[in-house]
């Protein structure tokens, strides 16, 4: 059996709600596309008019839309039958071995082409604005504009620094390291590891309205975390130490059974000796995790 094929899935837990994509995502996701459908067409009757800047500016606003469509078309999507591509036995740092799930190359790309067009999107926004300044007469217009252009200097910069901060990263391609010591998480210029024996508790919960796993060490323990120079990293500091969020639809696997797989070599440490080989993946085909 690949390791593609289907595997029994864990019941859902009541603390992530129904496993359903959000109501506002439903409604948002036609609307969404239907923007991007009619700014497309629009940017090309811009260009052929001579007028690049508006059709560039139509452009990016559509790739924009079509970013948010992907990514909603891939949250609306809860549970999954099929374990990730990249769900293999892998060496860690140190060359230890374990299980190794990757993240998904395309939530990377979404993210970063999606970033990409709204830099663009708020740049040309801004150069427009800036050159209407001196040709509006009306004293509202100037002043919604000063607000709307301060707006575009955070923005344009924020895009461009998350950009660097997702591609230029010690560990580009994030993963979930899971060993017989202890459970790793690298992304971006962070790594964060947890020995099985601080970990307090492992828990469905929330960040940003997203489903993760939380992994919380005893009151007593922290979570050893090393970090690069990114200053975003820097100020995060602090609940790194204390929280340990694993994002299920970034790896492509069920969040439940995720949940299930980390829960159960946490409370069975007799069976961690067999995630250094193809025994952890036979046991998540047998639906021996939950059982």
């Amino acid at each position: 059996m690949s390791v593609q094929a289907e595997v029994p899935l864990p019941e859902w837990p009541g603390a992530w709600g129904d496993p359903r994509p959000a109501a506002r995502m439903i409604i948002a996701l036609p609307l969404v596309g239907l923007m991007s459908l009619i700014l497309f067409p629009m940017a090309v009757q811009f260009i052929y008019q001579g007028n690049i800047g508006v059709g560039i500016f139509c452009i990016s606003g559509g790739l924009v839309c079509i970013g948010f469509f992907i990514a909603g078309v891939k949250s609306v999507r809860i549970r999954r039958k099929r374990l990730p591509r990249r769900f293999i036995r892998g060496g860690g740092s140190a060359g230890e071995p374990g299980l190794r799930i990757l993240y998904t190359i395309s939530s990377k790309a979404v993210g970063v082409v999606w970033l990409a067009s709204a830099a663009v999107f708020f740049a040309v926004r801004g150069f427009y604005l800036v050159r209407n300044f001196t040709v509006s007469t009306s004293e509202l217009r100037p002043a919604l504009g000063d607000i709307e252009l301060i707006f575009i200097v955070i923005c344009v910069p924020m895009c461009v620094f998350m950009i660097g901060y997702m591609t230029l990263g010690k560990h580009r391609r994030g993963s979930i390291f899971i060993s017989p010591d202890s459970l790793t998480i690298r992304q971006g210029s962070t790594v964060r590891v947890i020995p099985w024996g601080d970990i307090g508790n492992v828990s469905p919960s929330y960040m940003n309205a997203v489903r993760v796993v939380r992994v919380v060490p005893w009151p007593e323990a922290r979570i050893a975390v090393e970090l690069g120079r990114n200053p975003l990293d820097r100020i995060q500091r602090g609940y790194y130490e204390r929280n340990m969020d694993i994002f299920p639809n970034l790896l492509g696997m069920d969040p439940a059974l995720l949940l299930c797989l980390i829960r159960f070599y946490w409370q069975h440490p007799e069976f961690r000796p067999e995630l250094t080989s193809d025994a952890v993946i036979d046991r998540v085909r047998r639906g021996e995790l939950f059982e």
